[in-house]
């Protein structure tokens, strides 16, 4: 298994939503939900639809273009960053009942002892990696 470069292939040049826009309690805006928060106190109502509205609508004007975002990282991306990972699923060796996953990113030997959610079982499971880095 090849574990050089993991540490940053994760890492996508997005910028974060709180870099570009920033949104701040302007008093307008204060005295318009305070004005809402009255008329639905006056309705017995928490949060109407006209405060929900005005909070969708600001949420709007900050909030990061979810499609962009989800534009930029594609299929093969996805694929190449779960290859360089090696995960194992460890199993009860009683009812074969999953017991939990180990992503590897080193080799070693790893020892566990938990009780199989499955059967209530206590069990030893040991998990052996040897890994093999080559050189680019």
């Amino acid at each position: 298994m090849d574990i050089t470069g993991i540490a940053k292939s994760h890492h996508v040049d997005i910028p974060k939503a709180s870099s570009k826009k920033e949104w701040k309690l302007s008093d307008s805006l204060r005295e318009q939900i305070a004005g809402y928060a009255r008329e639905d106190a006056a309705q017995g109502v928490y949060m109407g639809n006209k405060f929900l509205a005005l909070r969708k609508n600001e949420v709007a004007k900050v909030a990061p273009d979810r499609a962009a975002l989800m534009g930029k990282v594609d299929m093969k991306t996805i694929r190449e960053a779960d290859r360089r990972w090696q995960m194992e699923m460890l199993r009860c060796p009683a009812c074969k009942g999953r017991i939990c996953d180990i992503i590897a990113t080193a080799g070693g030997r790893v020892v566990l002892k938990v009780r199989c959610l499955e059967c209530g079982r206590i069990v030893k499971l040991e998990w052996l990696l040897q890994v093999t880095e080559t050189a680019k």
